[in-house]
């Protein structure tokens, strides 16, 4: 495995460690497009928002069939969206 390949493995996990100790649900990390197929949906983000700050979506659910995943989906654009979205909850 490259170094590179490590790295966003190791992202990968420590992401999902922190979805489930904020969702007690599992999310596979070990391949890429397993992790992104869990989370396409939105369901356990929204879960996670819920955790880290209460109430900040009201009414979680899933969607019908899971949709195929984007390639421009990406952990690193998830992680911004997440960090983006608590630090706005945060000052206002």
């Amino acid at each position: 495995m490259t170094p590179t390949g490590s790295l966003t493995m190791a992202r990968r996990k420590a992401a999902a460690e922190f979805i489930k100790d904020c969702t007690s649900e599992d999310i596979p990390y070990s391949n890429d497009l397993h992790f992104r197929q869990s989370l396409c949906d939105g369901r356990l983000l929204c879960k996670v928002l819920n955790t880290v700050y209460a109430n900040a979506v009201p009414k979680v659910t899933p969607l019908a069939p899971p949709q195929p995943v984007d390639s421009s989906f990406t952990l690193h654009s998830l992680y911004r969206r997440l960090r983006v979205g608590t630090r706005r909850r945060t000052l206002t």
